[in-house]
């Protein structure tokens, strides 16, 4: 496997952490909100200079929606709107990701993690493997031998034994255990009453949900306390299990184009300069900036 990774980052994860930990009093040249540009821009500018990536993409969500809605109209419904100042500077992030020389997608009818699934995949085809930049966990999934997923700035890249280690199942079973034990903020239902812990022992036990499901009734031989109360459970509602393992296995299959670029692209400095003209760059993010051009080798 070629030793040059290609780095996948789930922007909203750090875009969301700024705007929800930064004040809101950090405004731009033209004092509209700016925190989570801020944010994402230090982000970002420092993640290029630890790296020095020569592979790279920046996965955005765009409409909120997805298939997963057709699947379950409730689907992330009981989140609220994203703010109007917060959809600016989402929109502000993406040009500044491509000013860097980095490219940036989004998809109307996918999310974030579906896109870097699916580069994930074709990277490996390639023999490349993967990391998954994001504090996400629904992205561990996608960790295969050789790939790692890290939230950065939070802690170590983890592999396909440390997902194991941190979040008790493999990567491969991560999306089971997402839909047995549900998911409330993405209001995925779940088998009500069973948490993580208990989904983790049935998974230690039969290796899938689709094992569970058809040997359920084996579920009171587990030394497991309440043992029959969850065998119950996971009979009664088999059907809902499916649905919600549909909306938590990621899809790595969209249709993104074959000649998607992944690595680092010419920069486009009049985006720079029509970001600076509305936010107002400090000297110190004008280094950052022309750092990144640096590292990237796109002067």
């Amino acid at each position: 496997m070629a030793t040059t990774p290609i780095y996948l980052i789930d922007a909203s994860i750090y875009i969301f952490r700024a705007w929800f930990s930064l004040p809101d009093t950090l405004v731009g040249k033209d004092k509209q909100p700016a925190n989570a540009f801020y944010g994402y821009f230090d982000f970002l500018t420092k993640f290029i200079a630890e790296t020095k990536p020569q592979h790279i993409v920046v996965a955005f969500d765009s409409s909120g929606q997805s298939f997963r809605n057709e699947i379950l109209p409730a689907y992330k419904a009981n989140r609220d709107p994203t703010p109007q100042a917060l959809k600016r500077q989402i929109a502000l992030c993406r040009l500044l990701t491509r000013a860097i020389g980095i490219s940036e997608t989004a998809h109307d009818n996918y999310e974030a993690d579906d896109l870097i699934g699916t580069l994930a995949a074709r990277a490996r085809k390639q023999g490349r493997r993967a990391v998954i930049v994001s504090g996400d966990k629904d992205l561990a999934q996608l960790v295969c031998k050789g790939d790692t997923w890290w939230d950065y700035a939070k802690g170590k890249p983890l592999d396909y034994k440390g997902v194991k280690e941190k979040f008790g199942v493999y990567p491969e079973q991560m999306a089971d255990l997402l839909a047995i034990a549900g998911d409330p903020s993405d209001n995925i239902p779940g088998a009500r009453g069973i948490g993580p812990v208990t989904a983790t022992r049935l998974l230690e036990h039969f290796g899938s949900l689709s094992e569970l499901l058809d040997n359920a009734e084996k579920i009171t031989k587990i030394k497991m306390r309440g043992a029959e109360r969850v065998a119950k459970t996971i009979a009664s509602c088999a059907d809902e299990l499916v649905v919600s393992k549909q909306l938590t296995e990621i899809n790595c299959e969209v249709p993104v184009g074959d000649d998607f670029p992944t690595t680092t692209l010419k920069p486009i400095k009049a985006s720079f300069e029509s970001l600076d003209s509305q936010i107002g760059f400090s000297a110190r993010r004008h280094r950052q900036y022309a750092k990144c051009l640096e590292l990237l080798d796109v002067r």
